[in-house]
């Protein structure tokens, strides 16, 4: 299932696309520290799993606010130069 970001989704699609999007990283973080550690080492060390979560969490959250705050930014921006050019026309 694709990621479910728009304003539109209702409370249902955002709390399922949350699990499965930790289900996504909890499978990604076995995979990648037993890749670079030896098979295993992800189900002896649970903080690490954890850890690694975290991050992808937090990566997501940065990368997606600064995609909307930046679209955010640029209609904003947009509109101050229409404003601009209405007053210098006026």
């Amino acid at each position: 299932m694709s990621p479910v970001y728009s304003e539109a989704a209702s409370s249902t699609d955002l709390y399922r696309q949350a699990y499965e999007t930790a289900e996504g990283y909890l499978v990604k973080a076995q995979r990648r520290i037993d890749k670079v550690f030896g098979e295993g080492y992800a189900a002896n060390n649970p903080a690490l799993v954890a850890a690694f979560m975290q991050v992808c969490a937090t990566e997501m959250g940065t990368a997606l606010s600064g995609k909307v705050m930046g679209a955010a930014l640029r209609e904003i921006a947009n509109s101050l130069d229409e404003i601009a050019g209405a007053l210098r026309d006026s």
